[in-house]
């Protein structure tokens, strides 16, 4: 992992959100956690809608268990 953004208004405000489009130009695979659907979730790989506090924890349970 090299990069990882977070936030609420990752995607709304300049520069970071440029981040995702530039992360996605240099092959990086962009997964957006998302309540609501934004201009990011149809280019993103992933799109899992949901808050954060909530699918964030389910995804690290999933990866690597109980480790």
């Amino acid at each position: 992992l090299e990069r990882l953004g977070l936030g609420t208004h990752f995607v709304r405000r300049e520069p970071a959100a440029s981040m995702p489009y530039l992360a996605l130009q240099a092959g990086a695979t962009v997964v957006e956690i998302n309540p609501d659907e934004t201009a990011l979730s149809h280019s993103a790989h992933f799109t899992l809608q949901g808050p954060s506090g909530i699918l964030l924890p389910k995804l690290v349970q999933a990866a690597w268990g109980n480790s």
